[in-house]
Formats: structure tokens, C-alpha cells, sequence
């Protein structure tokens, strides 16, 4: 335990260093642009609340201005933010541990990769919304296995809570958000009796009638924001790919055009070996490029790890471990699905490094199997 809070600490110290030289010497690499960006977007709203932006994704910045209002508006405030919410997720990861009794030295492994992993040092110190990401993300994980794990109900409204953050600080966790719910449902009807599933089946169709009234109002909503009655699906996905900014980092350069389920399969393939191989050896031109590759290989092999663990059947909380599995696959795909670049993609893998980090070395103390 005194091992992890050091670890911890060291990583928050580490942190809190990289913030100084962002903000007093020279930005970092990796947090010119879109940190930046936020941070001038959070000093806008510091001075008058007719610049306060809900839009989803620059909520964080609306956040963060408030708290520049009401202690300073400076980016080194802004970065000690973001490495608050970094140490908080790392704790929250420790708990996590807790609850499923990881070994002493696996728990070590696991706190000084989260730590220490060289891209994620730089987005966690900056003003960038990957710490609340991991934040959140850890926060459904710690409240889904206190709900279903230890019976206790009460962390229902944490869970949903950081759903809804997570959707709001970006778009691509209103999929991660839907997939969650439909496992908490699984584990919901699961964990009920006989006489309450019967309830439970009245609630649900009362639920669907009262949908069926509001339906228009729902699909009138989902189609401002999906236009379903206008293109179809592959054209909306064609849309977006193509819309993407395009860079030297960019490992997609020439249009997408999807026309049914077999164009989009190949490009889902395509997409995620690129998320998780580029910058290839052959298109590496910076050094900044080939320690991508290095943390890609690494990654790679944890990514094999857990898949390896997915084969200890006998592991009393096996259930769990599938489930967090399925989360981070599936947080990861969507990533790669709007991805273009691997400047972009290393941010992205971020906020489910922890999710990796504990998937490979899961390894439960002795006592706790039966």
C-alpha cells in the first residue's frame, strides 16, 4: 500500500514539474494546439459568462474558466488542474485494485506504468481533456464493481454520473456510455430474484409505452444530430472520415467512400491496425516518431497479455475482468474508427491506459480463488 502512494506521489511530483516548464519556459511537445486552444477558450469564460460554451467537448473549458474566475487565470492553474485529476484517477485505480485484491507485485507494475508512460506524463500535466477521461472512465469502473461486486447500491448515481461526464467531454463516450449501460443491465437483471425480475418486467414496459409517445420528439432529436432520414449510415461514417484533418502524421491521405457493410468492414480493420501500429518503421521521420513506435510495441504486448488472462477461467471474478475487457476494446475501436493520425492517436489511447494497465497484470492473491 505505502509502495502504490508513493508511486503515486512521484508521478503527481513528475507532473506537477512538466506543468512549470509548459507554462513558465515553453509548451510541450504534444500540447501546442489544442491545450492551448482550451485554455485561451477557459480565460474567455473567466471574463464574462456570455463566453460559457456547452457544447460538448468544450465543457471542459467552460469548467475549467470557471475556476480560472475564481482563483487565477493563469495556464500553470489550468495544468495543476489537470494533474489533480490525474492523481484522483490513479487513486481511484488503487482502490480499484483493492476491491479485486490484485498482488502486491502486479499492483507496483501496474501504478508505475500508469505513472511513468512517457505521452501520457505530457497530456496529463497540460491543460487537456485526457486526465478527465481517465478520471471518469475510472470512476465507472470503481462505482460498476462496488454496485455489483460488494452489493452496494448506493454508488448508482456515481456510475451513471460519470457516464454523463464522460459523454460530455467528448463525443466519442456517448458509444462507450451506451455500451456500459447495456452491461450494467446484463448485470442489473442478473443480480435480481425470481419475484423482483417479474417488477422489473412491468417498469420496463411501462417505460416503452411512455417512450412510444415521446418518439417523435426522440427521433426528432437524434436525427439533428445523426440525419438518418436524410443519408444513410455509410455516407455519415464517408462524411466524417473525410472531414478529418489531414497531416504529415495522417496514415489516411486519399478519400473514404463506404457503400455497404463490406467497405466498412475493411475499413474498421484497416483503422484499427493503423490506431495501434503507426508510425510504422517505414514512416518514421522524427525521433518523437519513433518513440511512438516503441510505446506501440509496448502496448502491444500488454494488449497480448490481457488477452492471455482472458483464459484463466477460474478466477472468482472472471465476470468482471471479461467486462472491463469488453470496455476497453470497445473504447478503443471507436477511437480508432475516427482517428487519422497518430499525433491524435497516441491522445486517444489515454483515458483507457489504466483499463490496459490492470487488464495485463491481473493477477488476484492466492487466497481468493476457490
Amino acid at each position: 500500500m505505502r509502495t502504490g502512494i508513493n508511486i503515486i506521489f512521484a508521478g503527481l511530483l513528475l507532473r506537477t514539474i512538466l506543468a512549470a516548464i509548459n507554462s513558465f519556459y515553453s509548451p510541450l511537445l504534444g500540447a501546442e494546439f489544442d491545450a492551448i486552444k482550451f485554455h485561451e477558450t477557459a480565460e474567455m469564460v473567466a471574463l464574462s459568462w456570455d463566453n460559457i460554451d456547452l457544447r460538448t467537448g468544450w465543457i471542459y473549458a467552460t469548467a475549467l474558466g470557471i475556476i480560472y474566475k475564481y482563483t487565477f487565470s493563469s495556464i500553470f492553474v489550468g495544468c495543476l488542474v489537470s494533474v489533480f485529476a490525474w492523481g484522483i484517477s490513479a487513486i481511484i485505480l488503487n482502490k480499484i485494485m483493492d476491491i479485486f485484491k490484485i498482488q502486491d507485485n502486479s499492483r507496483t507494475i501496474i501504478l508505475i506504468l500508469y505513472a511513468f508512460w512517457p505521452s501520457a506524463i505530457i497530456f496529463t500535466s497540460v491543460t487537456l481533456r485526457e486526465p478527465f477521461q481517465l478520471l471518469f472512465l475510472n470512476l465507472t469502473i470503481f462505482s460498476y464493481v462496488k454496485i455489483f461486486l460488494q452489493k452496494k447500491t448506493k454508488y448508482t448515481f456515481l456510475f451513471l454520473g460519470s457516464l454523463v461526464c464522460l459523454a460530455l467531454i467528448h463525443k466519442m463516450f456517448v458509444g462507450v456510455s451506451f455500451i456500459f449501460l447495456l452491461f450494467y443491465g446484463f448485470s442489473f437483471v442478473s443480480s435480481l430474484d425470481k419475484k423482483n425480475i417479474k417488477y422489473f418486467f412491468y417498469i420496463f414496459v411501462i417505460l416503452i409505452i411512455i417512450t412510444s409517445f415521446s418518439l417523435d420528439i426522440i427521433m426528432d432529436y437524434l436525427f439533428s444530430k445523426i440525419p438518418l432520414d436524410k443519408l444513410s449510415i455509410y455516407q455519415i461514417i464517408s462524411s466524417h472520415i473525410n472531414n478529418m484533418t489531414v497531416s504529415r502524421a495522417a496514415y489516411l491521405n486519399e478519400k473514404i467512400y463506404l457503400y455497404n457493410f463490406y467497405d466498412f468492414f475493411k475499413y474498421l480493420l484497416s483503422s484499427i491496425g493503423n490506431y495501434f501500429i503507426q508510425p510504422s518503421p517505414f514512416r518514421q521521420e522524427t525521433m518523437f516518431d519513433t518513440l511512438l513506435f516503441f510505446e506501440n510495441t509496448i502496448r502491444l504486448i500488454l494488449l497480448f497479455l490481457a488477452f492471455l488472462n482472458l483464459f484463466k477461467f477460474m478466477n472468482i471474478n472472471y465476470k468482471f475482468f471479461v467486462i472491463i475487457f469488453l470496455v476497453y476494446i470497445s473504447s478503443e475501436i471507436i477511437w480508432a474508427l475516427g482517428t487519422n493520425n497518430w499525433g491524435t492517436a497516441v491522445r486517444h489511447h489515454v483515458p483507457s491506459m489504466g483499463l490496459l494497465f490492470f487488464l495485463s497484470f491481473f493477477s488476484i492473491k492466492k487466497n481468493n480463488f476457490n
